[in-house]
């Protein structure tokens, strides 16, 4: 039993060390819809909708270090939680 335990576990890390098993969150696209001061919210491809605070931009700093949004940007996040629920997170501006 333990064995064959070991033996499934060993493939299964096999196959995350060949990229044959993504362990990272899956990224998804979208546009930014409405901006706020330190938040917004963001609407996925697929017509969710997700909020989104400002600290969980990575690509995009104003002058004086802030992360910010426009409007109609898009963007390619995950999904996560926060104190407000279901969130997108780790949101960077993409060129299109």
């Amino acid at each position: 039993m333990i064995d064959e335990i070991i033996d499934k576990l060993a493939v299964k890390i096999a196959d995350i060390i060949l990229g044959k098993i993504d362990i990272l969150p899956p990224r998804q696209k979208g546009v930014v819809k409405k901006c706020f001061e330190n938040n917004g919210f963001i609407t996925a491809d697929d017509g969710q909708e997700y909020y989104i605070s400002f600290m969980d931009v990575l690509n995009q700093k104003d002058s004086g270090g802030y992360s910010y949004l426009e409007e109609g940007q898009s963007v390619e996040f995950t999904i996560g939680k926060n104190s407000r629920g279901i969130a997108a997170k780790e949101v960077m501006v993409i060129n299109v």
